[in-house]
């Protein structure tokens, strides 16, 4: 007899491979911050994977799609060299030296108010693929495939 969890896992492979797709998608084409995509590296689009296993789906990302979600509050500034490879794929500068000095500034700015997705109270990135509806549609739809288990199961014996 097959494993429930065996069977599970197809339905999860394919959530993990739609929700993925959907964040890539959204990075390349929302303007959250005003500035254009969200994907000017392709470095977080890169990131994206998921895993599905018998207990679940997990998506994994760089760190920092939580602040494409939340923003960043003011207070310490984020690290100047994270911001220079988005500088550069900007083309705000032309060189190293003058990028370093434009994501300093850009650092600055955001240790002082914050991120302008944080001033606008967070974007949707996430939440709008990972939704509590969706969330709700695959309880119901997990659920109800392991009732049908429990009565093929309950037929048998």
């Amino acid at each position: 007899m097959l494993s429930t969890s065996v069977l599970i896992q197809p339905y999860f492979d394919q959530l993990g491979a739609k929700i993925v797709s959907q964040l890539k998608q959204d990075l390349a084409t929302k303007n959250l911050t005003g500035f254009g995509s969200s994907n000017a590296t392709g470095r977080l689009s890169d990131s994206l994977r998921y895993e599905a296993t018998n207990e679940g789906l997990r998506v994994y990302a760089l760190d920092y799609i939580y602040y494409l979600e939340k923003g960043r509050k003011p207070g310490k500034r984020p690290p100047v060299d994270a911001l220079i490879p988005w500088v550069k794929a900007r083309g705000m500068a032309t060189d190293d030296k003058q990028a370093k000095s434009i994501a300093f500034l850009i650092a600055r700015k955001i240790g002082e108010n914050g991120t302008t997705i944080f001033q606008k109270g967070g974007s949707d990135l996430i939440s709008a693929v990972v939704s509590d509806q969706l969330i709700q549609q695959v309880a119901i739809e997990v659920g109800t495939f392991l009732m049908g288990q429990i009565t093929k199961v309950e037929r048998i014996v």
